[in-house]
């Protein structure tokens, strides 16, 4: 890889990393100090959707500062991926403040709920494509635990992706359904971790047996 090719990678991360924080400062800034200790008391919804958001956020700056450490490939689609996944994470925290505040003023929340997690669920399907493009282009590079670290992560962004879907599905028939779905989607993302180094050592083998020798 030439200097220009890691310089373009290193800004590529710094203004992911720039918009990622951002994005934290903002859910943190759309909450506004109580006036009353009652009002404190109001403020469930607003501090669970911070928190939800902040572990998503969190999880996808730890996916991703490992995608530039060792899948990331510099080409047009990873580049428009990257960038597309920073676009639907500045609208998913547009859509939480909206379903906040319409929370907080007796509206119905369902609609920016769902836009909300959907716009979650882009970001953690581009993030999965970008894995899998990746490791499809380092596919002989990639030591076995990289290759199955990279696999598992890949499983996770899917698994993400399908679980923020299945939320956003289940909204409109209440949202207290939605925690089931969650501890669902947690139940998975434990059972990957024992999927992925099984899938990974199938493909090794595929892998070995393609090697010229």
């Amino acid at each position: 890889m030439s200097r220009y090719d890691e310089r373009t990678i290193h800004r590529l991360e710094a203004f992911s990393d720039i918009v990622m924080g951002f994005a934290l400062a903002e859910i943190g800034l759309s909450l506004v100090l109580p006036q009353t200790p009652a009002a404190l008391g109001r403020m469930g919804i607003a501090l669970n959707a911070f928190a939800f958001s902040f572990f998503l956020i969190a999880v996808m700056w730890w996916s991703h500062h490992r995608l530039f450490l060792f899948y990331f490939t510099l080409n047009a689609a990873s580049i428009i991926m990257n960038f597309a996944m920073l676009a639907c994470l500045a609208l998913a925290i547009f859509f939480q403040q909206a379903f906040v505040r319409f929370m907080d003023t007796n509206q119905s929340p369902i609609e920016a709920f769902q836009l909300w997690l959907g716009f979650m669920a882009a970001v953690y399907a581009l993030l999965g494509a970008m894995y899998a493009v990746g490791i499809v282009k380092r596919w002989r590079q990639l030591d076995d635990q990289t290759l199955t670290s990279g696999i598992s992560y890949a499983m996770g962004s899917a698994i993400g992706t399908i679980g923020l879907i299945a939320i956003c599905a289940i909204a409109p028939h209440g949202l207290g359904k939605a925690v089931w779905v969650s501890l669902a989607v947690a139940l998975a993302g434990i059972a990957r971790r024992i999927a992925a180094p099984r899938i990974t050592a199938a493909l090794l083998r595929n892998r070995q047996a393609s090697t010229p020798a």
